[in-house]
């Protein structure tokens, strides 16, 4: 929805400045709503951290009642299991974002991380990542501890 009204404004704002009818207020709200989105795009913070025997992952996502922060670093050797959600569980656990919306089409590549403790850390990896980039960090995993991601995961990133 931000979107279509960063949009609105950028449109607004050619037009005025093209038909020659300045309204300063306007045009003033325009731009600093436009350096908002823009800081806002900039600033965010998702995805995976890889390095030095550890994962670090950042996501939001939600389940039906609030907004979730996920921000949980561990140690590579600790994961036992790591897959799809639906092929481990055969559901999805939480929405993930999509085009700023916490909605469908994004479910079904919702990964988890099982670890040691017990404690389960899930993340989109196909909304921030691209096949290769995501067969890159589940290498590294593998370099480290020899797991493999299970399922229709492995078969996508074609790890064997």
């Amino acid at each position: 929805m931000w979107m279509i009204t960063v949009w609105f404004f950028i449109i607004f704002f050619l037009v005025t400045a093209m038909i020659g009818t300045y309204m300063l207020v306007m045009d003033v709200v325009a731009i600093a709503i436009l350096i908002c989105a823009w800081y806002t795009v900039i600033t965010e913070t998702r995805g995976i951290e890889v390095g030095e025997d550890k994962l670090h992952i950042v996501t939001e996502c939600r389940n039906d009642k609030e907004n979730i922060k996920i921000d949980e670093e561990f140690q590579v050797a600790d994961i036992v299991r790591m897959g799809y959600t639906r092929d481990l569980y055969g559901h999805p656990i939480y929405h993930h974002r999509n085009n700023s919306k916490y909605c469908g089409p994004t479910q079904r590549y919702e990964v988890v991380f099982e670890l040691n403790n017990g404690k389960r850390v899930f993340i989109d990896l196909d909304f921030l990542y691209t096949k290769k980039q995501q067969r890159e960090i589940f290498q590294y995993i593998h370099e480290i501890n020899g797991l493999k991601p299970e399922g229709k995961l492995r078969r996508d990133l074609k790890i064997d």
